[in-house]
């Protein structure tokens, strides 16, 4: 099979539909689900325009054929349809009236049959069902431990880990881990991606009056507007809830590539967008110095990847056999799939709606170093556009940057006021020989200086390198980007740039970093009989 990608670095994957799945998890729920009973389906209404009855006895009327004299006063019929049918107008008019009504009203028993029982009213309000909103709950939790806390989401499952689809997934996963999402970590242990089960979280119709509080989950729900003023959401069915703080994290959808757009159907099916947390363009040459993004190119062609540098796309058609052709700089590439990863778009739709403000140029919603945006509503992860005292103002897209941002904005939502200090990392894997790993700010515009080490036996023949990144015009360390190295490398990374060390001598910050292999006494004593 030939998979055509449009991008260097795919690392989190946006299109796995959780929803046959929920059997499996459902299965490792510690105690069984607790649902609400469903409301009964109303009886259908009655419509006065369904029947229109006469405006006289026609039985009656049979009876006095004979006599040849009208059964009735045609002119009266008429004024009696005539006030028939404006009567039908003003019920009908009073029934909109009163559904308009009753959408607007926060409802509990569900707005037709089947509907979920929600709360009118909940203290920490969450819209979004991802990482951000998860360890923001959790965060609430651990400061008010009766805290009630509701997240609304749009998928069909629980909150869930998105790294290992694009990591553990493809490289460790077994014959099962399609079915179950399982695969074994690093320690050796096997894990699903699942947050939580589904029997971790209250019932939305028990978290008001649940006596310790808890954390309770909508899904396949959108909120559709926000009113910041009487702190009210509203959803997609038209019911309402209310809150006292609220949290926005919706997140992000892939970028698309317009030149693919105009594309056939057959074509369109055989495309698949993924976000990549790399911000701009996701390509290796823009977080990579020249001498490492050449080093990533030959590790992948070594591994069977062609790679199209400054490429430029044109479109896409169908050709033989079903399969797709992408036009590049008049070239026919013929493919099995096109996968485009060039990041993501963040959500900010229903925050403007309301009236919170825009990043122009990061894209997200403002907010302060304490990820709030507005009087009770705060922001995390991809969409929060927020101070950063160490790095100035950004938006980041990382998973680590989603827990950390959520877990901050959870405990200011419950008053503790601490800033945004903590720098999110991102990793992924190159080959098989080139595990990147970053902190701060990555981007290759800035002046770099690295590191390596030569490879060695011990290391499998990969290299190892650290890469600093200074901020513009200065020697202030602003970023780090490690190759081949794990463990307490990047708690060391995070410390130099909270610290706003100075790289004066890159060889000597090299050695805070297991660059080089450590000296055995077993090699100390070969060196010195060589000698």
């Amino acid at each position: 099979m030939v998979i055509l990608t449009v991008a260097a670095v795919v690392t989190y994957s946006n299109i796995f539909n959780p929803k046959k799945h929920d059997d499996h998890h459902h299965k490792a729920a510690s105690h069984k689900e607790h649902h609400a009973p469903e409301p009964a389906a109303p009886p259908p209404a009655k419509s006065s325009h369904s029947e229109e009855k006469p405006c006289c006895d026609e039985a009656k009327c049979n009876e006095k054929k004979e006599e040849e004299k009208p059964c009735c006063d045609e002119a009266k019929c008429k004024e009696e349809k005539k006030e028939c049918k404006e009567d039908c107008k003003k019920e009908e008019g009073k029934s909109e009236e009163k559904q308009h009504h009753d959408n607007e009203k926060p409802s509990t028993s569900g707005s037709g049959s089947g509907a979920t029982e929600i709360p009118d009213h909940v203290p920490y309000l969450m819209i979004g069902g991802g990482t951000a909103s998860y360890y923001a709950a959790i965060a609430v939790r651990g400061k008010e431990a009766e805290a009630k806390v509701l997240i609304i989401g749009d998928e069909p499952s629980v909150p869930y880990n998105r790294p290992p689809l694009s990591k553990e997934l493809w490289w460790y996963a077994d014959q099962k881990s399609r079915d179950t999402l399982e695969y074994i970590n690093v320690s050796g242990k096997r894990r699903d991606i699942f947050l939580e089960s589904d029997g971790w979280f209250v019932p939305t119709g028990e978290i008001s009056k649940a006596s310790h509080g808890g954390v309770s989950l909508l899904k396949n729900h959108r909120v559709k507007r926000v009113d910041t003023k009487s702190k009210k959401v509203h959803l997609d069915d038209g019911r309402t809830i209310r809150y006292d703080k609220l949290l926005i994290a919706t997140g992000g959808r892939p970028r698309k590539l317009k030149e693919l757009q105009n594309a056939d159907g057959l074509v369109r099916k055989k495309i698949v967008y993924l976000r990549d947390v790399i911000k701009g363009s996701g390509n290796l040459p823009n977080i990579l110095p020249k001498e490492l993004s050449e080093l990533a190119k030959f590790e992948l062609e070594s591994n069977g990847v062609k790679i199209h540098s400054n490429a430029k796309i044109q479109g896409a058609e169908s050709g033989k056999d079903g399969r797709a052709i992408l036009k590049v700089d008049g070239e026919d590439l013929e493919s099995d799939a096109i996968v485009v990863a060039i990041g993501i778009e963040p959500n900010v739709e229903l925050a403007k709606d309301a009236g919170l403000k825009i990043d122009p140029e990061n894209g997200g919603i403002l907010a302060d170093s304490e990820l709030q945006a507005a009087e009770d509503v705060y922001v995390a992860g991809d969409v929060a556009s927020y101070e950063d005292s160490r790095l100035g103002r950004r938006r980041a897209e990382h998973w680590n940057h989603a827990e950390i941002t959520g877990r901050l904005a959870g405990a200011n939502m419950t008053g503790t006021k601490t800033k945004f200090w903590y720098q999110g990392m991102f990793f992924t894997k190159l080959a098989s020989k080139l595990h990147v790993s970053a902190v701060g700010q990555t981007d290759s515009k800035l002046d770099t200086v690295a590191v390596c080490s030569k490879e060695s036996e011990k290391q499998g023949g990969a290299k190892k390198c650290v890469v600093f990144y200074k901020e513009k015009d200065g020697k202030v360390l602003v970023g780090v980007l490690m190759l081949n190295m794990f463990g307490p490398a990047i708690d060391v990374a995070r410390r130099l740039i909270d610290d706003k060390v100075k790289v004066t001598s890159p060889t000597e910050l090299a050695k805070l970093f297991p660059l080089y292999e450590a000296e055995t006494p077993e090699k100390e004593d070969q060196k010195k009989e060589e000698k």
